[in-house]
């Protein structure tokens, strides 16, 4: 589970690149470190990534996936802010959050239309798409600063056969985010709403091997009134704007060893931080590599994965 946008700590490792989970919660793919882009293993990772994907699967299904997120989170403040005051309102400190674990639910149906003699299929969900939080009351030069930024999808997604080997998508989705800001009596949760778009395609290169890709465009979050603090005998009332970023995501997935009954997968990443807002002021453009394996044996089937994301926060290259 990422941190918060607002906090990052150089202590501990990267899970997720920032706040997007990009499918590391879903039921297969959560074991196979998120990989999902050329041949996902459930049906709300290709709701969700790659929609050109979602023609893999025929008929109708359903399926829901749940999955709990406990972050392990650090933060060091090494000046007050604002910085040079004597009384400032956020103190130096270094203490680990304490903010609780949360759970997350993927839901998903798809319907092909083949009867009708269109090679299409289309997918609907209810996706917990990024989060974090972080809670640092405990600590009284803190301030009482916890901070939580939570973003729900609603994605619809279409895949469509061109031929027999290659499928293109898209998808729209609504997301609703909430965000609460860091500091205690000066923010409240407060919800947004904004679009996102996709396109992405499949191709079936040979019978063991898939490839895909997919862009995701920026979704852009306004808080209206998120922050209102009282300070030197003044009141600012402000809006706080977040923008998740614009992805391009690359995948590979090959089925050739074993009998075919190991899979191999890669996804990788490309995050356009400097855009978006929040993100541009914390973090650089960012890839990310997502690893991952499926080994059948019977009805059972063995995942493992593993996720590398560059560091590329520009706090910590700033205090390093």
């Amino acid at each position: 589970m990422p941190s918060d946008p607002l906090w990052v700590s150089n202590r501990s490792p990267l899970v997720n690149p920032g706040t997007e989970l990009h499918n590391t919660l879903m039921p297969a793919s959560g074991g196979m470190g998120g990989v999902s882009i050329a041949r996902p293993q459930d049906l709300t990772s290709a709701i969700n990534g790659n929609p050109a994907s979602l023609t893999h699967y025929r008929g109708t299904q359903f399926l829901f996936g749940g999955a709990w997120a406990d972050p392990n989170i650090h933060l060091t403040q090494t000046s007050g802010i604002p910085v040079g005051d004597p009384n400032p309102l956020l103190g130096t400190f270094s203490a680990k959050s304490t903010a609780p674990g949360s759970p997350m639910a993927n839901i998903g149906v798809r319907q092909d239309i083949d009867e009708l003699g269109l090679p299409v299929t289309i997918g609907v969900g209810f996706v917990s798409a990024a989060g974090g939080a972080v809670d640092f009351r405990q600590v009284p030069a803190s301030r009482g600063t916890s901070s939580a930024l939570s973003v729900f999808s609603l994605p619809v997604s279409v895949g469509v056969d061109l031929t027999d080997r290659w499928s293109i998508g898209t998808s729209m989705a609504l997301g609703i985010a909430l965000y609460n800001g860091p500091f205690l009596g000066t923010s409240s949760m407060t919800p947004d709403y904004a679009l996102r778009g996709t396109l992405g395609t499949n191709h079936l290169l040979t019978e063991k091997t898939t490839v895909g890709a997919y862009y995701q465009t920026q979704q852009s979050y306004t808080f209206d009134n998120a922050f209102i603090v009282d300070y030197g005998g003044s009141r600012l009332v402000s809006a706080v704007d977040m923008d998740l970023p614009q992805n391009i995501g690359f995948g590979f997935a090959n089925t050739s060893l074993m009998d075919g009954n190991l899979l191999l997968g890669v996804d990788v990443l490309y995050k356009l931080r400097d855009q978006a807002a929040m993100y541009d002021v914390l973090y650089d453009n960012q890839w990310v590599v997502q690893l991952g394996s499926q080994l059948t044996r019977g009805k059972v089937k063995w995942r493992s994965g593993y996720v590398w994301a560059e560091n590329r926060s520009i706090i910590t290259q700033q205090s390093t």
